[in-house]
């Protein structure tokens, strides 16, 4: 955090807030489902389609439905959340060999923190339900979900980087601007700010809120070619 923070003093138009291609984790849940694959999880992101193996009973689809809750500064947002962090969760959870696989990965729901704290859905002061989160819904008759619970934590994690504080609205120091016309906008904006970095003292209001889900399947990812040769079997 203190050479973070240095650098941030240093290069305060380098490294604008907008521009940092950061994610931060505040919350993981982890649900555990007889037949993960019968759960629902519904994207909005607007990303690629990956190809989505298709887990039939026979393959036990016994597994993990995991829900992150996390937070960027990039004003692109569902953009910059969809070429980064969902692809490389998407690449790095099909590699062959690990005992697992990573299959859907989605993004249900994305807003400002400011806009969050308006409404009565996920907010960083008002997390909303926990369990299975948004977008899940039990499975249909004959699948066999338990919905058991399998963990829960990891508050307030940065991806890569280690604890982030919570925001803080008051008392913290802030680097000299270099025009007292940019410190007037800053003292404004920071005075009309919701949410305040305690670690930066910059306003978070701007920060792109959203949750990702995606399932875990306690196998190998089937190679592209025995998927075809059992589909040709199946045929």
């Amino acid at each position: 955090p203190v050479s973070y923070l240095a650098a941030v003093k240093n290069d305060p138009q380098g490294l604008r807030r907008a521009g940092r291609e950061q994610v931060f984790i505040e919350e993981f849940i982890v649900d555990f489902y007889d037949d993960a694959y019968a759960i629902a999880l519904e994207d909005k992101s607007g990303a690629p389609e990956i190809d989505e193996l298709e887990i039939s009973s026979d393959m036990n689809p016994k597994g993990f439905v995991v829900t992150l809750r996390c937070r960027t500064p990039n004003e692109k947002e569902v953009r910059f959340v969809a070429d980064t962090f969902m692809r490389k969760l998407r690449e790095l959870g099909r590699r062959p060999g690990m005992g697992f696989f990573i299959n859907r990965v989605v993004l249900p729901s994305g807003a400002s923190l400011s806009s969050n704290a308006k409404s009565s859905g996920p907010s960083k002061t008002s997390p909303g339900s926990r369990g299975r989160g948004a977008g899940a819904k039990a499975s249909p008759a004959g699948r066999g979900a338990t919905g058991k619970q399998a963990g829960r934590g990891t508050a307030g994690k940065q991806a890569g980087r280690g604890a982030t504080p919570p925001p803080s609205r008051r008392g913290r120091s802030r680097a000299a601007p270099t025009r007292p016309d940019q410190q007037s906008a800053e003292n404004s904006a920071l005075a009309n700010a919701e949410y305040v970095d305690p670690l930066t003292n910059e306003p978070m209001d701007a920060d792109w809120a959203f949750k990702i889900q995606f399932d875990v399947f306690l196998f190998d990812a089937p190679l592209a070619e025995d998927a075809e040769a059992e589909e040709d079997t199946s045929a």
